[in-house]
């Protein structure tokens, strides 16, 4: 099990990612950024930075175990 879980590392980042590009696609779906409210715009970059920041973490770390 441990080995197949060195193998597949990428596995821990691809299904984050996967479950927040379905939370923003509902979003997005129910009219978010329809609005011309600049405060929903900042949350939704503001999100995007941070799930960026999150992943290039996580890849980082797990570059520097392997």
């Amino acid at each position: 099990m441990k080995k197949l879980f060195e193998k597949n590392k990428f596995i821990l980042i691809l299904i984050p990612l996967g479950i927040f590009i379905v939370f923003i696609n509902k979003k997005l779906n129910t009219g978010f950024l329809s609005s011309s409210k600049i405060e929903n715009h900042y949350i939704f970059v503001g999100l995007l930075l941070l799930i960026v920041f999150i992943l290039l973490f996580t890849i980082i770390r797990i570059d520097k175990n392997s």
